[in-house]
C-alpha cells in the first residue's frame, strides 16, 4: 500500500509543475492581429490546456515559437496560434 501511494504522490508531482518559459522564448511579442512584413512560420498549440492554466499554455506556444525560429505569435484561443518570424527592425513596435 506504501509503494503504491510513493508511485502515486511521484506521478502527481511529475505531472503538477507548471510549464515555464525558456529563455530563448522570453523575447517572443504577442500580436494582436496578423503582421505583414513578417514569415508565418506555421502553426503552435497546446493540447494539454485543459491540465494547465491559460499561462502555462501560452508559455508553451512561446516556447514552440521561438524553437520554430519566431519571435512573434498572435493567438487564435487559448490553445492554438500562429508563429511568426518579424525583422529585428520591427521589434518593439506595433507589429
Amino acid at each position: 500500500m506504501r509503494t503504491s501511494f510513493l508511485a502515486l504522490v511521484t506521478v502527481l508531482v511529475a505531472f503538477s509543475g507548471c510549464r515555464t518559459l525558456n529563455p530563448s522564448a522570453r523575447n517572443v511579442a504577442i500580436l494582436d492581429r496578423a503582421p505583414d512584413k513578417c514569415k508565418n512560420l506555421g502553426t503552435v498549440n497546446t493540447d494539454w490546456s485543459w491540465w494547465g492554466d491559460s499561462t502555462e499554455s501560452l508559455n508553451a506556444m512561446r516556447n514552440q515559437t521561438s524553437d520554430m525560429g519566431g519571435n512573434a505569435l498572435l493567438l487564435h484561443g487559448d490553445d492554438v496560434g500562429t508563429a511568426y518570424s518579424c525583422p529585428e527592425s520591427l521589434q518593439g513596435t506595433n507589429l
